[in-house]
């Protein structure tokens, strides 16, 4: 290269050249080098050549083979392929079997194939819409409808499978599922109807709807009884209707067997449904449905659907909620619920705001049954304290510390609001307390995590974890203590709600209602 300015040299040359000197010994530095680390020369020339061989050689395209046409042991046969955002027909490549969907190494001046690589799933996550023919599928791209083809799927493709386009979005490379997999239960259910304490018309209703049709087939057909479609389950916050609903799937265990409890009871909240995209929210709905229809079809008895906080997307049409959504979202879950006769599934609405959902969603024959879980009576508090305190280590018999307790949660000392009621000539003052807020969840964490963990810090401060000795268990003075900081954490909260269930029965004789100031003991 003499003549030539070393400026002119590419770097990839000049560092190649350097490499060269270095592993011939020319130009070290070192008086004494390894004859051992000296490259041959002749070797060294070799790696040179096919270095600028493979440096020289034009970058190959690539590209999909969306399909064959002919049989390719003959040579007349097409491989049509797919690259660059164009569809060229090649000749198949001598030895090797093509399949739509295989990815391609093609020559970048006469565009043939000179090579076969391996599969990587790059492109757009799309829906199947539907199903045109054993090669065509239906697919939402980005909130529009495109026709593609299924390539090596295409006997495993079906309605509401996820699933990854080509980077040219016309042809189906990876599979991902069904896209119900995230609406399902993540686990073996552990509630059962034994757990949940009062409640009783709630579970009997419950019971009936899940359970009758298989213990007395016999009296079902009888009284020509059909399947309900549905109920809708509502409540305060915090009262049991999760735990309801759960305890209805360890029932479809009991019932069926655990085998197909995963497309059995299918389980999803409102909030999951909804999806930014125009269609996509509608779209989910019609999938729970979906889902329902494939598990009857396969296992011969109707999936149960759960819909939590189903107001986030079933409420009243015309409210101007989420932008009008539900005038899209509702009749397209009513038009469901419609073709649900065959008793493919029973729908499970629950929510805290029964008076928002639309009257038409919550009608006779489309919902069968209104399940009220409502607040827990004094009977039902002390079942949840002795079912809560036979799960820990107490000092003292359980029946007296849930005695103890229960009295303490329903004292008047606890008071949050006096109402003044005018009852015909006369007036009367009612007290809101503490008992008034009452929910299981509530009355569970009096033991769960104030009680107990009352226990642990005393007993942690005492030596206990060395010493069993000076382990004390839960007292009586932890569950008074547990009442005592439940009630400060809910007196300075908003009962509106509350207050409006308290007095629904007797709303126009309110006089006043006057909160209470905090006693110096609560501070």
């Amino acid at each position: 290269m003499a003549g030539d300015s070393r400026d002119e040299i590419p770097d990839l040359f000049r560092e190649m050249v350097a490499d060269a000197r270095v592993k011939l010994g020319i130009g070290r530095q070192d008086p004494d080098p390894d004859p051992k680390k000296k490259v041959p020369a002749k070797e060294l020339v070799g790696q040179l050549t096919a270095t600028l061989e493979r440096v020289m050689e034009s970058a190959a395209f690539i590209g999909e083979v969306v399909g064959v046409l002919g049989d390719q042991k003959d040579n007349k046969t097409d491989v049509i392929v797919s690259c660059g955002g164009r569809t060229i027909s090649v000749k198949p490549l001598p030895g090797a079997v093509l399949k739509a969907g295989d990815m391609v190494k093609l020559a970048p001046n006469s565009s043939q194939i000179i090579g076969v690589i391996s599969r990587f799933s790059i492109g757009s996550v799309c829906t199947v819409r539907k199903i045109v023919d054993e090669s065509y599928a239906e697919v939402d791209f980005n909130g529009a409808a495109r026709v593609v083809l299924k390539g090596q799927y295409g006997e495993r493709v079906q309605t509401d499978d996820r699933v990854i386009l080509d980077t040219s979005g016309s042809i189906i490379v990876a599979y991902l599922g069904k896209s119900g997999h995230r609406f399902q239960l993540g686990s073996k259910p552990t509630v059962t109807w034994d757990d949940i304490c009062g409640l009783d018309e709630a579970k009997r209703q419950l019971q009936e709807m899940i359970e009758a049709s298989v213990k007395f087939p016999g009296l079902y057909k009888y009284y020509q009884i059909k399947q309900p479609n549905g109920a809708l389950v509502s409540g305060p916050p915090g009262c049991g209707k999760t735990m309801l609903l759960e305890a209805v799937a360890s029932a479809i265990v009991q019932l069926y067997g655990g085998e197909a409890l995963e497309s059995g009871f299918i389980n999803v909240k409102g909030s999951e449904i909804l999806d930014m995209y125009v269609g996509n929210t509608e779209r989910n709905v019609r999938s729970l449905f979906i889902l329902g229809k494939r598990h009857k079809e396969k296992y011969g008895y109707p999936a149960v659907i759960v819909i939590d906080e189903a107001d986030a997307i079933l409420s009243r049409r015309g409210s101007g909620v989420s932008s009008d959504m539900e005038k899209t979202v509702v009749p397209t879950f009513l038009a469901e619920m419609n073709g649900i006769d065959d008793s493919s599934a029973i729908v499970f609405l629950a929510t805290n705001r029964p008076d928002v959902l639309d009257p038409a969603v919550i009608r006779d024959k489309r919902l069968d049954r209104n399940i009220l879980v409502g607040r827990p009576e004094r009977r039902a508090v002390e079942a949840i304290l002795r079912l809560r305190l036979k799960a820990y280590p107490v000092r003292g018999d359980v029946e007296e510390l849930v005695s103890a307790s229960a009295q303490e949660f329903y004292s008047d000392v606890h008071k949050i609001y006096e109402i003044t009621r005018r009852n015909g000539d006369k007036s009367e003052t009612l007290v809101f307390k503490l008992s008034d807020l009452a929910n299981g969840a509530m009355v569970a964490a009096l033991v769960d995590d104030k009680a107990v963990w009352r226990a642990f810090q005393r007993d942690k401060a005492n030596g206990g974890e060395a010493d069993p000795a000076k382990r004390s268990g839960i007292t009586r003075d932890d569950l008074m203590a547990a009442v005592a900081d439940t009630f400060k954490q809910k007196f300075s909260l908003n009962h509106k709600d509350e207050l409006s269930e308290f007095v629904a029965d007797f709303k126009g004789e309110v006089v006043g209602i006057n909160k209470v100031r905090l006693s110096q003991e609560f501070k």
